[in-house]
């Protein structure tokens, strides 16, 4: 279509469908963008680092115990020391930047001194020297599977 008054092509309307096509786009291409950032901050949940410090099986073998440090974050950072009890058929399983089956019944710092003990088969005690006064201790009374009783003894200096 050509414009009457110089007999110019008129790009108008491909302009304006141009412009209508990029504001539908633009929202969703914001809110990918978004998303993407917004995975990328919360990577250091997934970009973890663990490391086993000890394991222990119950009296009848079904149930294991694994006490680990989960670490990550980067410059602000942070790090737990765990204690999970899966079942001997659910282990649970620490790979380089990944855990599975997680079933943590407590966590205190990093710097904490934990041990486990099996009084039967389905009662432990788990034994913790708090180094650094933490800010924050989980305990449960029972796992996950609600079949194992956990006692506490907090160590004193």
């Amino acid at each position: 279509m050509k414009n009457q008054i110089d007999n110019q092509p008129n790009y108008l309307g491909i302009k304006f469908f141009i412009l209508g096509v990029l504001t539908a786009v633009a929202p969703f291409v914001t809110i990918f963008g978004l998303k993407l950032a917004i995975d990328h901050l919360m990577a250091s949940d997934h970009i973890s680092n663990y490391k086993v410090i000890s394991t222990s099986t119950s009296p009848d073998h079904d149930f294991v115990a694994t006490v680990y440090i989960s670490s990550g974050g980067g410059a602000a950072g942070w790090c737990s020391t765990r204690v999970s009890i899966n079942t001997s058929l659910a282990k649970l399983e620490i790979t380089e930047n990944s855990i599975k089956n997680p079933k943590d019944i407590f966590f205190v710092s990093c710097s904490s001194k934990v041990e486990t003990k099996w009084l039967s088969n389905r009662s432990m005690t788990i034994s913790f020297k708090d180094l650094e006064e933490s800010i924050s201790i989980s305990k449960m009374k029972l796992d996950m599977s609600r079949q194992v009783k956990i006692k506490y003894l907090e160590k004193v200096n």
